[in-house]
């Protein structure tokens, strides 16, 4: 979330609820939210079926074979050497604590004294992307909220609406019957 999100937070973090602290919390629930889908719309979606680990390495571009990228690694490795008082070091720290919170309110977990709550800002939204950018992926996708520069989208199955598989007919060109009958992966 920090490294997707650019970094620092603003310094009004903790008390502006339009600021990056918003857009954190949303980008940690979208990693619940495709946790959460069931193994067949993970399957059709092409999201992984594995770990909660597994799903945060595949939503994300920061991510390499399992590391950072190499950029990313060298960042945080300077971080984590610096100053704890830095500016960057705070935010790291913020948006950790941010995610255990997501984490806590998703699961029920209680075991934490003290832990606030982390409402989902975001809905259904199984995916996001920096800067304005459409996340790439064979299915129809709707916009569920921008904040803070990241746009949060949700996958649609044109399979499950009227409205979806006219949309999904448009942007292929087939029938409304081909759209129904079609393997949505592709074939």
């Amino acid at each position: 979330m920090f490294f997707e999100n650019q970094g620092t937070p603003p310094a009004d973090a903790h008390t502006n609820p339009d600021s990056k602290m918003l857009s954190w919390l949303g980008m940690g629930w979208v990693f619940v939210n495709r946790f959460s889908l069931s193994p067949q719309l993970k399957a059709r979606y092409r999201f992984p079926q594995g770990s909660f680990i597994d799903v945060i390495m595949d939503a994300s571009d920061l991510w390499d074979g399992g590391s950072l990228t190499e950029g990313w690694q060298r960042r945080f490795t300077r971080i984590l050497s610096g100053s704890p008082n830095s500016p960057d070091c705070q935010g790291l720290a913020m948006a950790l604590g941010t995610a255990l919170r997501v984490v806590q309110t998703a699961f029920n977990v209680t075991s934490f004294p003290g832990a606030l709550p982390a409402p989902n800002p975001v809905g259904d939204a199984t995916l996001f992307a920096s800067g304005g950018s459409v996340p790439g992926t064979f299915f129809p996708k709707e916009s569920v909220k921008v904040i803070d520069g990241i746009h949060f989208w949700r996958i649609v199955d044109p399979r499950t609406s009227a409205v979806d598989r006219t949309t999904y007919t448009r942007s292929t060109g087939g029938t409304d019957a081909e759209s129904r009958r079609r393997d949505f992966r592709g074939r």
